[in-house]
């Protein structure tokens, strides 16, 4: 027998917060941190229970590289908690590294705690969490129910254990389920809980230093335990300037001085030149700066140190100064070019709303930060950039530049650099990528989340972004009359695999941008409850959906021409079906397939179903519809609800159901 979850402390907020902030907020050696945390409030208390909870709630682990890793760099407060506790319930699977070898040895893992109890609820109205527990974990619970009902009330969101033992489902969806994983893995474990998975939020990496000094040091510090600082020691040595493009160039001279440790507080009598802490770079042993400044007066500037670190690391870093005046150094985990492509009706616009939502929930930052636009096949340069155009002044016609989506993100992230723009273009591939973004295409190539090759910007162009309530002369944006590409300027982009061959994107193009595919999910708890209408029958649409794919597939030897779970969002009747569904399968698929075996509009002309018979899309406006309709979906094998029979998305489907 083993408990499913730790029964030290219920799981609260206060809790978390608790254990969070005792907790060390940088990765230490497995030794060292046991040291610390037996220094610390905890005492020798901390490794007899309250450890366990934490590791089971992913706030820490001790890895086989012999480190401690923790969840939180910074300390949390109960909202933050409340969040964490909602994202983690979802993830947390038995068996795991830190419940009890005596028990759940009789099924698979990993089992979703939340999913399987979800799921059995939905399949057995009225049941108790007894009556699941024994189903799902192959044994009684144990003594800790009232710890369970604690987690499911407040952090599920799907479920309610009622105080007579009783589990309801909600009207909330579940949230996604994980893959495989081993019992045995801390460190998939861990990451299972990592928010990276569903916010393109930036994640601070250094916060409440409160001295630009002591920033810095913090940094340089960080970076110290992530690689000894061996990233930075081909630059740090070299007093030639360091090219971050060909307009923009930088001396670390200064930075690091080489000395020990008598000399360093020699040199800091009378005011602190240099930090007492000593770093390795190489073969040499040296003490870093103290004398940085945030505004470019003199020779060591923080843009500067941005920059060495966006050189160094690779990574895309924003600098921002804090509410409270510290200063803070952020890492982006979103690509700042990426498509999300699949089937139409896949989610793929969903995803970039859920992504934007978590960067910016309240709609009116959105609205002032978020900039949309859709391809189509007339759209060109001019309406993605901006050209002159007419306007009525004083009864006379004057000219003047028009700008288009592009231009105003790209005026938008210049002028807000400690804020996040996003682009957003849907449908990318039905307009000519080519001509639409012209030599906007070199700026695509970026370093340190800037353009590497900045280009010229047209005339027109140019005399727009020079004025002086939009960036102005010699502003970074325009300077030299160059454009490039900020990094807090980030493009997403849509693209329906049914479109692919509109306008073919080469790959040069291809290659700039980051690819994601977001693939039909039949397990959708919304889509699955959507149901289609003929005459007197109804249909599951996630059965008819995975029916109706197979004999596209078939058909087009492709799975670009299939429908993705919300290419309807809603229940439909047969009208809106024929409108929508059928005429999308006719057009798109069996159009050209009629007269072949390929073509599925068929219906069976026999009762031993051996012979069928073809009808085309205008058949359905001709006669009986509900009838070829019926017949249709008796000849895809997609079982009317209350027929007696047994459809296929639940015939000895036990493993993933529901999500």
């Amino acid at each position: 027998m083993a408990d499913i979850i730790c029964r030290w402390r219920n799981g609260t907020p206060k809790t978390v917060v608790e254990l969070v902030n005792s907790l060390p907020h940088i990765s230490l050696r497995n030794e060292e941190f046991r040291v610390t945390m037996q220094n610390s409030s905890w005492g020798p208390d901390f490794f007899r229970t309250p450890y366990q909870l934490a590791c089971q709630l992913g706030l820490y682990y001790e890895g086989e590289d012999g480190y401690y890793h923790p969840r939180f760099d910074h300390n949390i407060d109960e909202q933050e908690a409340q969040e964490y506790l909602e994202h983690w319930l979802p993830r947390y699977y038995v068996p795991n590294p830190y419940v009890g070898r005596n028990g759940f040895n009789d099924i698979k893992c990993p089992t979703y705690v939340l999913y399987e109890l979800y799921k059995y609820a939905t399949q057995h109205i009225n049941c108790t969490y007894k009556e699941a527990y024994e189903a799902i974990f192959k044994e009684k619970p144990t003594n800790n129910n009232d710890i369970v009902r604690n987690y499911i009330n407040n952090y599920s969101k799907v479920l309610r254990f009622e105080a007579n033992g009783q589990l309801t489902i909600t009207n909330t969806n579940p949230n996604t389920v994980f893959d495989f994983m081993d019992r045995n893995n801390k460190k998939e474990f861990f990451e299972s809980f990592s928010k990276n998975d569903n916010v393109g939020k930036t994640q601070s990496l250094i916060v409440e230093q409160n001295k630009l000094t002591t920033f810095i040091l913090s940094i340089i510090q960080y970076f110290n335990k992530k690689d000894g600082l061996n990233a930075i020691v081909p630059y740090a040595g070299s007093t030639s300037p360091i090219k971050v493009s060909k307009e923009y160039v930088f001396s670390l001279v200064g930075m690091f001085l080489e000395s020990n440790l008598e000399d360093v507080k020699a040199r800091n009598i009378g005011h602190t030149r240099w930090f007492e802490d000593q770093f390795t770079l190489g073969e040499r042993n040296v003490y870093l700066s103290t004398q940085w400044n945030a505004n470019g007066d003199y020779q060591l500037t923080l843009d500067d140190f941005i920059k060495m670190i966006q050189i160094c690391y690779g990574d895309y870093y924003v600098y921002k100064l804090g509410p409270n005046g510290e200063h803070q150094l952020w890492k982006s985990n979103l690509p700042l070019q990426q498509i999300y492509y699949g089937a139409p009706g896949s989610g793929k616009s969903n995803k970039v709303k859920k992504l934007l939502e978590g960067e910016y929930p309240d709609e009116t930052d959105r609205d002032k930060f978020v900039f949309r636009t859709t391809f189509h096949p007339d759209s060109d340069y001019s309406t993605f950039v901006g050209c002159y155009k007419p306007r009525m002044e004083d009864d006379k016609i004057k000219y003047e530049f028009s700008p288009q989506t592009f231009t105003d993100a790209y005026v938008k992230a210049w002028q807000n650099p400690d804020k996040q723009v996003y682009l957003v273009i849907e449908e990318i591939n039905r307009g000519n990528c080519a001509q639409i973004f012209g030599d906007l295409f070199q700026l695509l190539d970026r370093k340190g989340g800037v353009s590497e090759y900045p280009i010229n910007a047209d005339a027109d162009l140019r005399q727009y972004l020079e004025k002086e309530d939009v960036l102005g002369v010699g502003h970074e944006g325009i300077a030299n009359g160059k454009l490039k590409l900020p990094a807090n300027l980030n493009i997403l982009a849509t693209m329906n695999t049914s479109d692919q061959s509109l306008f073919p994107m080469d790959s040069a193009f291809k290659r700039r941008w980051s690819w994601e595919s977001v693939p039909i999910d039949y397990n959708n708890v919304v889509s699955r409850e959507f149901i289609i209408t003929i005459g007197d029958k109804q249909y599951k649409w996630t059965t008819f959906l995975e029916s109706v794919n197979k004999k596209i597939v078939k058909a087009t030897d492709s799975e670009d021409k299939q429908m993705g779970n919300f290419f309807i969002n809603d229940n439909v009747d047969e009208r809106q079906f024929i409108d929508k569904v059928m005429f999308y399968l006719w057009n798109d698929v069996c159009k050209e397939e009629f007269h072949t075996t390929n073509n599925f509009f068929r219906n069976y002309t026999d009762d031993k179903k051996t012979e069928t018979i073809e009808f085309s899309f205008n058949a359905l406006f001709e006669s009986n519809s509900t009838k070829l309709l019926q017949g249709f979906m008796e000849y895809l094998e997609v079982r009317a609800d209350g027929d007696g029979s047994k459809n296929p998305d639940t015939e000895g489907n036990t493993e993933s159901e529901a999500e």
